[in-house]
């Protein structure tokens, strides 16, 4: 749908209204999130004591860089079945763009390195790139081009499942809902408990992706979930992610066969959520697809990154 900002604002306006919203940076205070019922898990439904709830649950995944928002509603089975499942896998499909923007996660930025002990190795330190070069010309992800100011990348993912990354998704935003929104997402829950990566649920339409040229627009993270209004007039999904950080943001249809069985079938054409475009550059929109459910091992990034300098050293 090729609406102008002013008519994608309209759109929203008009048939959703928010039902939670957290911008998380270094000087935001810590949240921890709760639900009327204390120790019981809001994924699986079990209570203490028959599980427990000492780890610590990050909301979003630590590897985005939330250091901020928590909740004790989720156990440490499931916090330790989502963490080794659905959220290494969309570790593995983000981190060539988690690099190349800086997200600095658990074990901070992500590093790529391949070719050996003679090889290549692209790093972030301190707001800057540190690109080795290698020693085999022919096997480096990288390109430079006008005296080096110019780079383009082509890093390889680790191996993910698409569904499993779409999980990890929908599961970031069960995490944030409010305690009254749950009956509306039972099903959505069941799914992503489920070790089959199946679309057991029905996926609507594919993640969106807007992604901002120029400087990151924040530092920390913009998360929040929007709901459809009881009067909304025109045919939409009934929830949405919102998911921002660095140069991209996420907006993906929350499964919700319990609110949306009337627009199951229908072809959806929907705006792209509003984002002003930058100075640099005009917003480009695209969709990722993440319904296939084998596991893909030869996904590559590509991405141009223009430098204002850049600085040469033959020394390793």
């Amino acid at each position: 749908m090729d609406l102008t900002y002013e008519q994608a604002v309209n759109f929203y306006r008009r048939n959703y209204r928010g039902a939670c919203a957290y911008h998380l940076s270094d000087d935001s205070e810590k949240i921890i999130l709760v639900d009327a019922v204390k120790h019981r898990c809001r994924f699986c439904g079990r209570s203490a004591p028959d599980v427990s709830f000492r780890l610590v649950a990050h909301a979003l995944p630590e590897l985005l860089g939330n250091k901020k928002l928590f909740s004790r509603y989720e156990c440490d089975t499931c916090n330790t079945f989502f963490g080794e499942g659905i959220e290494n896998d969309y570790g593995n499909w983000s981190k060539p763009m988690r690099t190349l923007t800086g997200r600095k996660g658990k074990n901070g930025i992500p590093t790529h390195k391949g070719g050996g002990e003679t090889g290549w190795r692209i790093e972030r330190k301190n707001n800057h790139f540190y690109i080795n070069a290698g020693e085999d010309e022919h096997n480096r992800p990288f390109v430079a081009r006008e005296n080096h100011r110019v780079i383009d990348f082509a890093l390889k993912c680790d191996p993910y499942r698409p569904m499993s990354v779409h999980k990890a998704f929908v599961k970031m935003a069960l995490s944030i809902l409010p305690e009254a929104e749950l009956p509306n997402f039972r099903q959505a829950l069941a799914w992503i408990m489920n070790f089959d990566h199946l679309e057991e649920v029905p996926i609507l339409a594919p993640v969106l992706v807007s992604f901002t040229p120029g400087p990151a627009r924040i530092d920390g993270i913009t998360v929040g979930v929007i709901c459809r209004k009881e009067d909304a007039p025109d045919i939409a999904p009934y929830a949405f992610l919102i998911l921002t950080y660095g140069h991209e943001s996420f907006q993906v249809i929350l499964p919700s066969p319990e609110r949306d069985a009337a627009i199951e079938g229908e072809e959806l054409i929907l705006p792209p959520f509003p984002q002003q475009p930058s100075q640099d550059g005009l917003l480009q929109v695209f969709s990722h697809d993440l319904r296939d459910t084998e596991l893909v091992t030869e996904a590559v990034v590509q991405c141009t990154f223009e430098f204002e300098s850049a600085q040469i050293s033959s020394s390793p």
